[in-house]
Order: structure tokens, then sequence, then C-alpha cells
């Protein structure tokens, strides 16, 4: 396997990373509910930290395949934390939905600034390289696996399938709504 030493020697394979990213978004978004339900909330955004830290790693790896295969896993893990945190949110915060919805997503995107504010300086710099300014952020990735470990202890249990088939039933005057 030839070393690859940038993506931009091939923008047709720039444009292939991109897409299998998207494509893993695409497929595992429908599937993290599933997941979800069989292992439960907590485990499954904890497996998610992991293949987190696991992508990043990999897509550090100086080979094409490891660069494609890293992208897939990043993939995954972003599609199953971008579907089951919102979910999570309403579940520990259903008095304050709103607000804390707003600080999470005013989070994600003040962290993506200033992972892009900084990787630069960090790959030029310092002299790591692009390969080495990716792999600095395996670091956060750690740190959210240790602190997002205790909570696989306060575990929900999936909800048994029976219960999303109660009737409920609304009684209203409106002749239209009955």
């Amino acid at each position: 396997m030839k070393q690859f030493a940038g993506i931009q020697e091939c923008p047709i394979l720039s444009r292939h990373v991109d897409y299998f990213t998207i494509a893993c978004v695409c497929f595992f978004s429908l599937l993290a509910p599933k997941i979800s339900r069989r292992i439960g909330l907590e485990y499954t955004l904890f497996g998610a930290l992991l293949l987190l830290a696991a992508g990043i790693i990999i897509r550090s790896i100086p080979y094409i395949t490891a660069l494609f295969f890293g992208t897939t896993v990043l993939g995954i893990a972003i599609a199953v934390c971008n579907v089951l945190l919102p979910s999570l949110i309403k579940r520990e915060f259903c008095n304050k939905v709103g607000i804390m919805t707003g600080i999470y997503a005013v989070s994600m995107n003040l962290w993506a600034a200033v992972a892009s504010g900084i990787t630069i300086p960090i790959t030029e710099g310092v002299e790591f390289g692009w390969r080495g300014a990716l792999a600095c952020w395996v670091l956060l990735s750690v740190v959210s696996i240790v602190f997002w470990f205790p909570q696989t202890k306060n575990q929900s249990w999936p909800l048994r399938p029976n219960l999303f088939k109660t009737k409920i039933s609304v009684r209203t005057s409106n002749p239209l709504a009955q």
C-alpha cells in the first residue's frame, strides 16, 4: 500500500471522503434509535465516543485505506451522537429543553470554530502535519470518554416495546377532533 502524502494530491479522493461521511451519517442516523432501544442510551453514546476516538486515530494513519476507514468510523460516531444527544437532553432536562438544546447547539458550533482555528497553527507551527494535528483532537475524545463512563452506571434500560402501543384517548368538544 502506497503511503499517502496528502488529500490535496487527488481531488476525486477528497470528494469521496466527504461522500463516505455523508453516507454514514444518513444510514446510521436511521439505526441509532434502534441500537439505543436495544442496549440503552448511555451505552450507545459511550460506544459512539469510543468509535469517535478510534476513528480519529485510524484516520491519522498515513494510508489511504486508513483515511477512508477512519472517516467511515467517524461518520458512524457523529451520526449516532447527533441523533441521540437531543433525546438525552429532552429526557434529562424535560423542564428546560429549549435552553439546554440551545447550549448544546452553541457548544457544538463553538468547538467546531475553535478546532478550525487551532488545527492550522498546530499543523504548521508545531509541525505535526495535518495527521498530527487531527490526532491531537483524540485527547478531547478521551476526556469525553472518561467523563461519560460514570453515566453508564446510571443506564436507563430500554423500554419494552409494548409501552409504545398504549392508546391515548383525548376528550374534546370540537367535533372535528373526534
